[in-house]
C-alpha cells in the first residue's frame, strides 16, 4: 500500500512540472546579419468566466521576416496560448493570435527579427 502512495505521489508531482511550463512560441531561421524589426509587449488582465483574446499584426513591405518569438512571461502554466494566424518566418507580414486560458489573463513579449 505505502508504495502506491508513492506512486500517486510521484505521478502528481510529474503532472504539476508538465502544467507549469510557459507557453512559448518560436519560429526562427535567424542569421547573424537580422535585425529587431518589431518588439511588443501584449498584457491582458483576467476576467472572470471568460477568455481574453488579442491580435497583433505586423507588416513591412521592406522586409522579410526569419524569426518571430512570442515569449510567455508567465512561467507558471497559467498565461496564454500563441498562434500564428497568417504570414510568418519568409513573409513580409504575421498576425499572432494569443488566447488566454479560461478566466486567466495573459503577459507576452513578441520579438520580430528580419533583413
Amino acid at each position: 500500500m505505502r508504495s502506491m502512495q508513492m506512486l500517486l505521489f510521484l505521478l502528481l508531482i510529474c503532472v504539476g512540472l508538465i502544467a507549469a511550463q510557459s507557453n512559448d512560441l518560436v519560429d526562427c531561421k535567424k542569421h547573424d546579419s537580422d535585425v529587431l524589426l518589431h518588439t511588443k509587449k501584449l498584457e491582458r488582465s483576467y476576467q472572470l468566466l471568460r477568455t481574453q483574446e488579442s491580435n497583433v499584426v505586423y507588416s513591412n513591405p521592406n522586409a522579410i521576416i526569419t524569426c518571430i518569438e512570442v515569449l510567455d512571461q508567465r512561467t507558471d502554466g497559467t498565461g496564454g496560448h500563441p498562434s500564428i494566424q497568417s504570414g510568418g518566418v519568409g513573409h513580409n507580414n504575421v498576425t499572432i493570435n494569443v488566447r488566454s486560458q479560461f478566466s486567466r489573463g495573459f503577459e507576452f513579449v513578441i520579438n520580430i527579427y528580419g533583413h
